[in-house]
């Protein structure tokens, strides 16, 4: 399994973490340095944007951390991309203005 982490997760995202299609294990959003309410958006997608339509999105508190584990897996057949917004529409732009942790364990 690989450890793919954006440290610095903004509304630009992450781009295609694996190098092409993968199965993601778990994934977490750490907000507890961040003072107001996130959205995980994730991609199966190379190059997600905010033209683009999430495949799951995660409404994360507060300083607060989200934590989803797939015992089977979730496959991405393109890419896996995320992007870290503070509203909850797909378009949505705001980064969150600060450090928001993203790791995803996949293979």
């Amino acid at each position: 399994h690989v450890i793919a982490q954006d440290s610095v997760a903004s509304s630009a995202g992450a781009h295609d973490l694996f190098d092409g299609p993968c199965t993601v294990y778990s994934v977490t959003i750490d907000n507890t340095a961040h003072g107001a309410v996130v959205y995980g958006k994730l991609y199966d997608s190379r190059a997600a944007t905010s033209a683009s339509t999430p495949d799951a999105k995660f409404y994360v508190g507060a300083n607060d951390k989200m934590n989803m584990t797939i015992p089977a897996g979730w496959a991405f057949t393109v890419g896996f991309s995320v992007r870290v917004v503070t509203g909850t529409a797909d378009n949505n732009t705001v980064n969150p203005g600060a450090n928001v942790l993203v790791q995803v364990v996949g293979v």
